[in-house]
């Protein structure tokens, strides 16, 4: 299905051009509107705090009625909230615009992953590390885009109509038939969070999205305040982190079928953690690009390889299973970036992103405990 295929990677290019608007723009909004840094920090909660909820209903509902309904949902429901976000005149409506956005993309995201491992089902590993490059490609020009247009809500004025555009295209295609569940028994399934293969795959999903989101949330107005870089400099920071994580996730996805889960996930950990710790402690803007580019490559297959192992557990609903690793991701978004800015505000702004780097103790841990000897599912 290449129309498909095509569908679900338009879509996470224009979701990585969104998830980078907002760390882009944040020295700019804080200036608009007035804000300090902890009132900033709402913004992360503001996106997963209705996604979390909505997208594990999404992952019940995938599983009761197919792809098409959740496909279009999530496209029109995109395009209402950045209309709200671009039109809103106080930092209120911003978030409300921001949550509703949060909602549509937990929905589709459910929607996205599930379909693509579905229509990859003998190269998932693959398959979603090329869908969430696709997804890193779009984080890497979105910057590119807020320059070419002067106003961000001109911008995002754009994306919104082009998300509008995806829930109509959405609706002329033809999915994948799915064995259905009533959605009254699709409850049932959330009892898989008590598998321990599960469990591990949902650690990697918040502490990967906890360590990115941060570093992505904060980065700008961290290399500002040190004043090792120059503030238009300072703006190529989140591209850079997106140039590696496109590059490491292309790369992963043809590595993949050479190594178990438990080894890609250790040897990301440990990349990412010495790029975390460039970009905190890096004595000059070289050091603190550096880490950048390393963290971005490094943490680049976590997710995927998580998602992808998950994926291939015959005995999981992939809807509801998909919907809970979507959870952990909002969770793993909305958490450390505002405990960061909270501790920010009392302690420095290094202090307060250094604390995430508590978050690559569960990676470890995961990769040392995840696959039992002589055990290996296909990815």
């Amino acid at each position: 299905m290449p129309t498909i295929r095509f569908m679900c990677y338009a879509q996470y290019f224009l979701v990585g051009i969104l998830n980078v608007v907002i760390p882009t723009i944040m020295p700019v909004l804080i200036s608009d509107f007035g804000l300090d840094l902890a009132t900033a920090s709402m913004i992360f909660p503001a996106k997963s705090v209705g996604a979390l909820f909505v997208g594990l209903l999404s992952g019940l509902w995938l599983d009761a009625t197919g792809y098409k309904l959740l496909s279009v949902l999530g496209g029109c429901l995109s395009g209402l909230g950045l209309f709200l976000v671009a039109g809103s005149g106080t930092w209120g409506l911003f978030l409300l615009g921001f949550m509703i956005v949060g909602i549509a993309q937990a929905v589709l995201s459910t929607a996205i992953n599930t379909l693509t491992a579905d229509v990859a089902a003998k190269s998932r590993a693959k398959g979603l590390n090329f869908l969430h490059g696709t997804y890193s490609v779009g984080a890497l020009v979105g910057p590119l885009w807020l320059a070419l247009i002067s106003s961000w809500r001109l911008s995002i004025t754009i994306m919104a109509t082009i998300w509008c555009g995806f829930g109509v295209w959405a609706v002329l295609q033809t999915y994948p038939q799915r064995q259905k569940q009533n959605l009254s028994k699709a409850w049932v399934n959330l009892g898989i969070i008590r598998d321990p293969a599960m469990v591990f795959c949902l650690l990697v999903a918040f502490c990967y999205n906890g360590i990115a989101g941060s570093m992505l949330g904060w980065v700008n107005t961290y290399i500002q305040q040190t004043g090792k870089v120059l503030v238009t400099i300072s703006l190529g920071a989140v591209p850079i982190f997106y140039l590696g994580l496109s590059t490491g996730r292309f790369a992963c996805g043809l590595l993949s079928s050479r190594f178990e889960p438990s080894r890609i996930i250790q040897v990301c950990a440990l990349g990412g953690l010495l790029g975390y710790i460039l970009v905190l402690y890096g004595p000059s803007s070289v050091f603190m690009v550096l880490g950048l580019l390393v963290s971005g490559l490094s943490l680049a297959g976590l997710y995927p390889t998580a998602l992808a192992y998950m994926n291939g557990i015959e005995s999981l609903p992939k809807g509801t299973a998909t919907a809970l690793m979507q959870v952990a991701m909002g969770l793993g978004a909305m958490v450390p970036p505002t405990w960061t800015g909270i501790i920010a505000s009392t302690f420095g702004l290094r202090i307060g992103i250094a604390v995430n780097l508590l978050l690559f103790i569960p990676l470890f841990v995961v990769a040392r405990a995840w696959m039992p000897e002589g055990q290996a599912i296909a990815v």
